[in-house]
């Protein structure tokens, strides 16, 4: 049995997608194929329409039993089609990792994946293991599981540091645990129509070589549809782009990491990664060839990548991330600056202060769209802390932080249809406050706040400092805010 665990801290990025629907091409092809979800959210049963209330026993009980007593398939695992099982997770592997969870505290507490693999090895020729977005022990056991680590990365404006983060804290845990597991990159809701995204990949290519997978899946409506349904792309809509990208997803691993004939697993270096070759193109499937120079997809060390520098060949997007960075540096810098400036919170509140809670119905003049692109993220204000973020109508955001105990549902944002952006506005305590975006059930770090910290999961919590006292918001004759 060969093992792929699918692994990003970043939400959003297609994991979970990317899971359930090459767990389900690769029983199209005729391989016993068993999907295991690492991940508390439990969305792999969500996007197979598995009820919760009807889970008898998930992976946690599974992780829990002792080597010497035979595993329940029968309560365990759920028939997804032919050829495809699913060992599911609930809301009750969150607690798992805890001090008194039961994992913790046991001597072969980051090999118990491996262990349950190993009692079930006879019956699946392919182990895909959908990760939780965070590193913890669960993530930890699936690094020691797998025989090759699968990075989902989607091809928007983000992605190319992300990626970096992610390879980068993938080779320190790695270096951690005495395992190197091989990494793959997957181009994930790639739009071929846009130069933007095309030169993403193309970047992707250059900074990590051979360790792009060359098939990118593309974006799909009915990736959503089938996931709303429960139905993997390969059954709902089997000539879709979708189900065209997975299959030849799928075909992919079936030669380069099943038991073809190229080695299946080469020795634990980065030198020896695949080495390019003509991958014959799946009907309609978008392919990349690997660029010409001789890429390894050996990565440096995350302190050296914070010291890049712009290459006079480097593409647009290359060129646009670099920017980006040195553009939060000298944001952050400029906004301790404007901290310590009362002159400049009080004209900046009077800007972003929202009207009832929200902002006005109608732009003003001084509104414009990039005036309203300037607050994206998080600020203070005479009301309170101001969270804006880009949207579309029908998504669910809120912000979870210290100031609702991390609640999901606590602080919901609200969508203003003249403006095209999700907003709240939140009362908390003066000092600093931590919390995370949450965009559709998935945890991530506010892309328009520089500042972060780490916490005890090895996440990044952004950060914004709450002034220790306000002046009343008051209102003129028009109601407008003086």
């Amino acid at each position: 049995m060969r093992t792929i665990a699918i692994v990003n801290q970043k939400g959003g990025s297609g994991k979970t997608t990317t899971a359930i629907n090459l767990s389900a091409a690769l029983a199209a092809l005729g391989h016993s194929t068993l999907l295991i979800d690492l991940d508390p959210q439990s969305h792999c049963a969500l996007g197979l329409a598995i009820p919760d209330d009807r889970i008898d026993q998930q992976v946690g009980d599974a992780l829990l039993t002792p080597d010497d007593r035979q595993l329940d398939v029968s309560r365990l695992l759920w028939s997804v089609r032919t050829g495809l099982h699913l060992m599911p997770s609930t809301t009750k592997l969150a607690g798992l990792e805890a001090p008194r969870g039961g994992l913790a505290d046991r001597a072969d507490r980051d090999g118990r994946v491996r262990s349950v693999l190993r009692r079930l090895e006879d019956r699946y020729d392919w182990a895909i293991l959908d990760c939780a977005p965070s590193i913890g022990l669960l993530t930890f056991n699936a690094l020691r599981a797998a025989d090759v680590v699968l990075i989902p990365v989607e091809t928007g404006y983000f992605a190319l540091r992300g990626a970096e983060k992610q390879v980068a804290a993938l080779e320190a845990l790695s270096r951690r645990i005495g395992e190197a597991p091989h990494y793959r990159v997957l181009a994930t809701m790639h739009d071929p129509t846009s130069a933007l995204s095309r030169d993403v990949v193309t970047e992707l290519h250059r900074r990590f070589g051979n360790a792009v997978v060359p098939t990118v899946v593309r974006l799909d409506g009915k990736l959503k549809e089938s996931a709303s349904l429960g139905v993997p792309i390969v059954d709902y809509a089997p000539r879709s782009r979708g189900a065209e990208d997975h299959l030849e997803l799928a075909r992919w691993v079936e030669r380069r990491l099943g038991d073809g004939s190229a080695p299946a697993v080469p020795e634990r270096t980065a030198a020896t990664l695949f080495t390019r070759t003509n991958e014959a193109q799946h009907c309609g499937a978008t392919t990349y060839p690997a660029p010409a120079d001789d890429a390894t997809g050996e990565m440096e060390d995350a302190s050296i990548l914070q010291g890049l520098e712009i290459a006079p060949t480097m593409s647009r997007a290359a060129e646009l991330a670099v920017r980006a960075n040195r553009l939060v540096a000298a944001s952050d810098e400029a906004n301790q600056k404007r901290s310590k400036d009362e002159r400049v919170v009080r004209a900046m509140t009077e800007v972003t202060a929202p009207m009832h809670g929200t902002f006005a119905s109608q732009p003003s003049s001084r509104t414009s769209p990039s005036a309203i692109e300037k607050f994206f993220g998080a600020h203070s204000t005479r009301r309170g802390v101001l969270f804006v973020q880009p949207g579309e109508p029908g998504q669910e955001l809120a912000i979870a932080g210290d100031h609702n105990g991390w609640s999901t549902t606590a602080s919901p944002m609200r969508f203003n249809g003249s403006l095209g952006v999700y907003e709240v506005v939140i009362e908390a305590k003066p000092g600093s406050l931590r919390y995370r975006l949450v965009i559709n059930g998935s945890w991530m770090t506010d892309p328009y706040n520089p500042d972060s910290v780490t916490n005890a999961f090895g996440e990044q919590d952004s950060v914004v400092l709450v002034p220790t006292s306000r002046a009343p918001v008051t209102t003129d004759a028009q109601g407008g805010v003086q």
